[in-house]
């Protein structure tokens, strides 16, 4: 009970910027705790099917809360209770439209007293109070399932409603914002269209929630990785390093522990997402290629402004800039005419300002190069409006930066940069989607897909991008990956269609 959690959270980063993260703690925190209420005081379904909401809060608090509110994004609520309610459910709903369970799902929700600090904000947490092994209709003997999925596989409900947090499927506590101790004045949005703007969406943070208690998310630790009771999970079942070619069930705890570190080869391998992936990410990825240099094509990062590379591509010599370009450079002639080589500068540096300075000193393209080792390259941002970049911008790994430079330091380099249009972005050469498997470890590892897939996937470990929606997009294919959907095999799962929404100007965060 209680060992697969994960926290939501905001926190400000060393530079004054802030990220909007979900990540798993190093222990979880036991469930029955997670309510003031030990017992539910409210109960509604969803309207499509049987998603049931419990309500966990105390009279006049939380979803119970009978504040005055004015309607607000679509959501008609009266009292600040009711609009949280009504979030949840809407959450709820789209989820209930997506998934084919005749067991009921029962959702335990409630607002909870939290960590909040000036520098870090716990936005909410999520658990799956029980799982289960060996139960009529597994698919897999010895592995662990979350409670929602052993249900629908056995085809009854293996913990019968017991008026305890134990038997729900799920369940997800909210931060009650709003109070000067947090990271700045951050606050909920309770309105159903998705236009948040500054604000954090309760619905696709639960839509998120919801998603980690269906399934996607290991009970084997990124931490140390070791099985919960010496079994592995269905989820782990999924997970392939490419590197070593094993899945994470066949892997040692040591083995799991370096993998959760060892992007970009950490890879789901399951064939419902595989094959939905090209319908939902994506086509395009820039690549680069030095000759004699780096081996083979490089996958590079994209950026967020100026034209990307074309697909025959642009061809020249690399010259490192003598400047980082945060500034207009007093003598750029070295550049014109040629590809300008910098690393990427932090803030309050922007990249954009680099690239632009570069291609007013002549430069025919822009490579930055990270200044981490994150094992794929970062996505570069537009975080101002676009002074007018017209030349390629690309980011490279630590690594091949490395290696370009140590040879710019003995002979001339020449370096052509392209878009390959046969891949996705988010997906490596292999086709499968890549999971979140930072260099730098941190609690996000595995339980996520790599936040470079884009648009934005609903289980991304940032939230908060811009070009997100509400959309379920690739978590109902790896939920069929990991056997939901036993029924209906040849049925793809319903999802709402994308909603545009206009582009934010916020910086991505690692």
């Amino acid at each position: 009970r209680g060992e697969s959690a994960s926290v939501s959270a905001l926190r400000r980063l060393p530079d004054g910027s802030t990220a909007f993260e979900c990540s798993r703690p190093e222990s979880p925190d036991r469930p029955e705790p997670l309510f003031e209420s030990a017992a539910p005081t409210r109960v509604l379904e969803s309207r499509s099917s049987r998603v049931t909401i419990a309500v966990f809060d105390l009279p006049s608090k939380g979803f119970n809360d009978p504040t005055p509110a004015a309607p607000v994004g679509g959501n008609t609520g009266t009292t600040l209770g009711q609009q949280r309610l009504n979030a949840v459910r809407f959450a709820a709903d789209i989820w209930a439209a997506a998934l084919d369970s005749p067991v009921e799902i029962r959702i335990g929700v409630g607002f909870i007293s939290t960590n909040c600090t000036p520098d870090f904000t716990i936005l909410g947490a999520a658990q799956i109070p029980e799982g289960f092994l060996d139960f009529p209709g597994a698919e897999f003997t010895g592995t662990w399932y979350p409670a929602a999925l052993a249900n629908r596989r056995a085809g009854r409900d293996l913990h019968p409603d017991d008026g305890t947090l134990a038997s729900q499927e799920i369940a997800i506590g909210y931060n009650d914002l709003g109070r000067p101790a947090c990271t700045e004045p951050v606050t909920w949005y309770y309105g159903l269209d998705g236009e948040h703007g500054d604000k954090i969406d309760l619905v696709r943070l639960t839509l998120h929630e919801i998603g980690h208690g269906l399934g996607f998310a290991p009970y084997a630790s990124p931490f140390t990785g070791a099985e919960f009771q010496g079994h592995p999970d269905v989820f782990e079942r999924r997970v392939l390093d490419e590197a070593t070619g094993k899945h994470w069930h066949e892997m040692t705890d040591a083995e799991r522990a370096a993998s959760a570190t060892n992007a970009p080869n950490v890879v789901w391998d399951g064939p419902a997402v595989t094959a939905a992936a090209p319908a939902v990410l994506r086509r395009g990825v820039p690549v680069l290629a030095a000759a004699g240099v780096l081996s083979g094509d490089r996958e590079a990062g994209p950026a967020d402004f100026g034209p990307a590379p074309t697909a025959a591509g642009i061809s020249g010599p690399l010259a490192a800039a003598s400047a980082d370009g945060c500034s207009p450079l007093a003598n750029g002639s070295e550049l014109a005419g040629k590809v300008a080589f910098a690393d990427l500068a932090r803030l309050p540096c922007l990249w954009i300002t680099q690239a632009f300075n570069f291609q007013k000193a002549g430069a025919i393209a822009v490579l930055l190069a990270d200044y981490q080792d994150s094992g794929l390259p970062q996505r570069v941002t537009i975080v101002s409006e676009d002074p007018g970049v017209a030349v390629p911008t690309a980011s490279i790994t630590k690594a091949d930066g490395a290696s370009l430079r140590a040879a710019l330091a003995s002979r001339a380099v020449t370096v052509s940069l392209r878009t390959d249009f046969s891949r996705f972005e988010g997906v490596s050469a292999s086709g499968r989607v890549r999971l979140y498997a930072p260099r730098l470890f941190d609690g996000s590892a595995i339980g996520h897909f790599d936040f470079n897939a884009q648009p934005p996937l609903l289980m991304n470990p940032f939230q908060g991008e811009p070009g997100e929606t509400q959309s379920l997009d690739l978590t109902p294919a790896a939920l069929r990956d990991i056997g939901w959907y036993p029924d209906s095999a040849a049925a793809a799962p319903r999802s709402p269609l994308r909603r545009p929404r206009g582009t934010r100007v916020e910086p991505q965060r690692k």
